[in-house]
């Protein structure tokens, strides 16, 4: 900087020689003047760039000093992090330390006492077992004797339900003899009754079957398709329906019996009115009976019905019969 000063000095030194050693008209001094005016504001420039420099540089140095400040305070910040990172680090390979000598020793209590359990539960689990086989075999024993007994028990069953089928077959039999006998023995009277009588109609049939019917509809008859009596012509045996010939008191019976072990509903119909009604149920054989007394108009209808698919049982033996006389 002063180097620069020394040389604007001596530029101008030189120009103010040249200047005042020259001789001439008014207008070469007034050229003088004028360069010298014009070196001494070049100067004063000078001179203002060179303070202005001077504070520039002031400024520099202050900021050089703070920006060195800053770096120390840098180097010592970057210093305490790197021992508190460290400190950490050591903090931390401690902590990790403990923690696996905790968690080995954790690990090895669990596992003495998994293996005192487990020794515990298997004593125990054998102990179960051994219960368990042991009332296993007490079942198997006791399901043996059960089957045992259900069997004698059925055996026992079997032969009550055969000697009570046989016992109830002959009763049957005898029943049904006994009834057809009182039955044509009634007829014989009231047939001969009835023919000693000359002062009033006679109408009478009686009917039966030889085979066994099931009803496909509530509104079938039961057939007696054979025929002991039928005076009158009332009865048609090929639809199982009495038509009155004569009005009058009419007494009427059915016999009918039911399929082993199955139900038998039997029901008189006068003109597809239903009245009187008998039904049989339970195990075995059973026999239904209607026994009523109707007041009939001439063509009056009266026949036997039943439910649909019921089975009323006949065979060569007559079990099923169908009767009707005029009273008066």
């Amino acid at each position: 900087m002063k180097m620069l000063l020394l040389y604007v000095l001596s530029i101008s030194l030189f120009l103010w020689i040249n200047g005042s050693s020259s001789v001439g008209s008014d207008s070469e001094s007034l050229l003088t003047c004028s360069k010298f005016h014009f070196e001494e504001k070049v100067l004063e420039k000078l001179v203002r760039l060179e303070h202005k420099m001077e504070i520039n540089e002031e400024k520099m140095k202050i900021w050089e000093n703070a920006f060195s400040a800053k770096l120390d305070r840098m180097d010592k910040a970057i210093k305490q992090t790197e021992t508190f990172v460290k400190s950490i680090r050591e903090s931390y390979l401690r902590e990790l330390s403990r923690l696996n000598d905790s968690f080995l020793e954790t690990v090895g209590t669990l596992k003495i006492q998994s293996n005192n359990e487990t020794n515990i539960y298997g004593e125990e689990m054998h102990t179960m077992l051994e219960s368990l086989s042991s009332k296993t075999t007490e079942f198997i024993v006791a399901e043996e004797n059960r089957k045992s007994a259900h069997e004698l028990m059925q055996y026992t069953i079997h032969q009550e339900q055969k000697r009570f089928n046989q016992s109830f077959d002959r009763f049957l039999e005898n029943t049904k003899h006994t009834s057809n006998k009182t039955i044509h023995e009634m007829f014989g009277k009231q047939q001969k009754g009835l023919e000693a009588s000359t002062k009033r109609d006679i109408v009478a049939f009686s009917a039966y079957r030889i085979s066994s019917q099931t009803l496909s509809s509530n509104k079938n008859n039961f057939k007696f398709d054979n025929v002991w009596t039928n005076i009158g012509n009332g009865y048609n045996p090929s639809t199982g329906v009495f038509t009155a010939p004569l009005p009058g008191v009419y007494h009427f019976s059915v016999v009918g019996l039911s399929v082993n072990n199955k139900d038998l509903y039997l029901r008189l119909v006068h003109n597809n009115d239903f009245t009187s009604q008998n039904l049989v149920s339970g195990d075995g054989v059973k026999t239904g009976m209607i026994d009523v007394v109707f007041h009939l108009q001439r063509r009056d209808t009266v026949s036997v019905r039943g439910y649909s698919g019921h089975k009323m049982y006949s065979d060569s033996t007559f079990h099923g019969t169908y009767s009707g006389y005029l009273i008066a």
